[in-house]
């Protein structure tokens, strides 16, 4: 049988179309075996750099699926590496960002959060995520990310706050996020996503929150804000809720905070510190090593403040 990835470099539209859509069927069908052949292709290069440039394509929906594609080809370290490699190969894919940045403000909701979703993956890997930093459009896509943390679409939310969080998740991300023009923005839309229905977009913005806490600048400027003792509220309450990601994710958030003489203090002073001490106890027994082991951190922290 023949390879359909050929058809990415054909003239005609119709096969450039199909050859596409056969891409994401394959994805839902065989993520794993779908990608080990698609980069051990001799030609992988040339493909991305094809998928790249359709992205500039005027079919809404056929960009939506090139950019389902290229997030999860994003979402493997060594695809990940060739796009970045590409970036500066000539071959189109230096506007990738542009493009995906462009696709943050279209009309259409699906494009929106297959872009977004992209923008995550590439953050996910060091080099990606440093190539990502680095670009112009840094500052203009942590912009666009911020704002859709208030989407109504809980899928375009949820890939924002993944996106954010894992910016957070490196230093220079951090003075990335806190440097922004519209920090403090930021900082209060983070902990409005807490609320949201939407499980993964909470448990996202508590991972950034936690590692925004975890700077000096990230402390003084979330101390600035009138909603700290909401999000503590919040935070405790989603460390008690029996989705373990969230929980887990909220008790490092307020572990990173109280490990801060005055953030300790803000957790003493809230309402909400006899249910937090509660739902310690329960996770210090809770098989989920991890959480454990932040339930474990938060606890001994009044001993060396």
């Amino acid at each position: 049988m023949c390879s359909p990835f050929p058809l990415l470099l054909s003239p005609d539209p119709q096969q450039v179309l199909q050859a596409v859509q056969g891409l994401v069927a394959d994805l839902h069908k065989d993520r794993e075996g779908m990608l080990e052949v698609f980069l051990g292709d001799a030609e992988c290069e040339e493909y991305l750099g094809a998928l790249c440039r359709l992205l500039a394509a005027p079919e809404v929906r056929l960009c939506s699926n090139v950019a389902y594609i290229l997030g999860t080809i994003a979402e493997n370290e060594s695809g990940a590496a060739r796009l970045v490699a590409l970036a500066g190969g000539g071959s189109g894919s230096e506007d990738l960002l542009d493009s995906l940045s462009a696709m943050l403000t279209w009309d259409d909701p699906e494009a929106v959060m297959n872009a977004a979703g992209t923008l995550g993956s590439l953050a996910e890997t060091g080099p990606s995520r440093q190539w990502l930093l680095q670009a112009q459009k840094a500052d203009e896509i942590v912009e666009k990310l911020r704002g859709l943390l208030a989407s109504a679409d809980e899928g375009t939310a949820s890939n924002a706050a993944l996106g954010l969080a894992r910016i957070a998740g490196s230093q220079e991300g951090r003075v990335k996020l806190l440097g922004h023009p519209h920090s403090q923005h930021l900082l209060r839309q983070l902990i409005a996503s807490l609320r949201a229905e939407e499980a993964g977009c909470s448990m996202n913005a508590a991972f950034a929150l936690g590692r925004l806490c975890d700077t000096d600048l990230g402390l003084r400027q979330l101390f600035a804000l009138p909603e700290v003792p909401s999000m503590i509220h919040a935070l405790v309450s989603m460390m008690a809720s029996a989705e373990a990601g969230g929980s887990r994710n909220a008790c490092f958030a307020l572990s990173c905070l109280a490990a801060n003489k005055e953030g300790h203090d803000h957790v003493l002073q809230s309402p909400a510190f006899p249910r937090a001490l509660d739902t310690l106890g329960h996770l210090l027994c809770a098989e989920e090593q991890e959480s454990s082991w932040f339930a474990a951190m938060w606890v001994t922290l009044p001993r060396t403040l």
